[in-house]
């Protein structure tokens, strides 16, 4: 056979050593030379290893937060390391620090009824409840704390605030706009508090029992002008929800009473016991507008020896 010149052929057998070293490294046909177990066991490893790069570096890309998480995260991080006990509790204050200590809890979310019954507490740092988001029902009765401090909790929809020596309540249109249950029992309400309650827009339960209440306002059965911040004005009707109304142990005489209640188009149940009124009038409704009163022969005479009374 013709050989070229510039190929090198391989003679066959090993040489007497029988080392793979001896054999040419630029031979034709090329041997199957067999790698050691080590050698193959390296290989393995550096691709593991190479592969293994490859895909951590994925991963990070991938993983990486992006701006919006990242601003999420912090705000969620500062949420919680708002109150980490650098403060110190104030005395009769409830604040979001108090809060989270009577809670046993780190992260404001997490709180959803909020339990604070006779601990004496008489001021209320408001700002610090707007982190509570979900906080739907608030018992703080026998306390001294002010009405008006509980509506930066967003959610809220239940308050108890009874045996709270609560006076001059002062409301804004848009204050405690969730609110749907309110218990203001035994404090000390006027019958113009109770008119400034008519502005709640969902509130359907509203307890008033035990505050002398001798009436009722007559601006009760009257709507309301509210404006707005481009100086337009809107009428509404007081208490445009209200089901539920508990007027007990008070010092309520029927004199207009029932007019005032008549306005409440939405009332369902009507709690007056424990009062000073003698008679229930018959209410008529005139031209579909005005609502009156009218009383039997009995109950006249009834009125009028009570008056007569009352005067001796």
């Amino acid at each position: 056979m013709t050989t070229l010149p510039w190929i090198k052929y391989d003679n066959g057998p090993l040489s007497g050593s029988g080392n793979l070293t001896d054999l040419p490294a630029n031979c034709f046909p090329v041997r199957n030379l067999l790698r050691s177990s080590s050698s193959n066991q390296q290989w393995v490893v550096a691709l593991r290893d190479t592969e293994q790069r490859r895909f951590a570096a994925i991963l990070t890309t991938l993983s990486t937060p992006t701006p919006f998480e990242t601003e999420i995260a912090q705000r969620e991080t500062k949420k919680k390391q708002r109150w980490s006990g650098k403060e110190k509790i104030v005395e009769h204050l409830l604040d979001g620090f108090f809060i989270m200590h009577h809670c046993a809890i780190e992260d404001p979310s997490n709180v959803v009824i909020l339990n604070v019954n006779g601990l004496d507490l008489q001021e209320i740092k408001e700002e610090d409840f707007l982190l509570f988001d979900n906080v739907l029902r608030i018992d703080a009765n026998e306390n001294q704390l002010p009405f008006h401090g509980f509506k930066t909790f967003p959610q809220l929809t239940q308050l108890d605030l009874s045996f709270n020596q609560i006076k001059n309540i002062k409301l804004n249109v848009n204050d405690y706009e969730t609110l749907e249950e309110l218990n203001l029992s035994y404090n000390n309400l006027t019958m113009h508090d109770i008119e400034t309650l008519g502005i709640l827009p969902s509130l359907r339960i509203l307890r008033a029992s035990g505050n002398d209440l001798v009436g009722l306002s007559r601006r009760l059965a009257k709507p309301f002008v509210h404006t707005d911040i481009h100086g337009k004005e809107y009428v509404k009707e007081r208490f445009p929800r209200l089901e539920e109304l508990y007027l007990d142990h008070n010092k309520l005489v029927e004199d207009e009473l029932f007019i005032h209640l008549s306005c409440l188009k939405n009332l369902k149940r009507l709690h007056i016991q424990h009062n000073q009124i003698r008679t229930i009038p018959f209410l008529k409704v005139l031209q579909g507008r005005q609502v009156v009163q009218e009383y039997s022969k009995t109950a006249m005479k009834r009125k009028q020896i009570s008056t007569r009374n009352v005067d001796v």
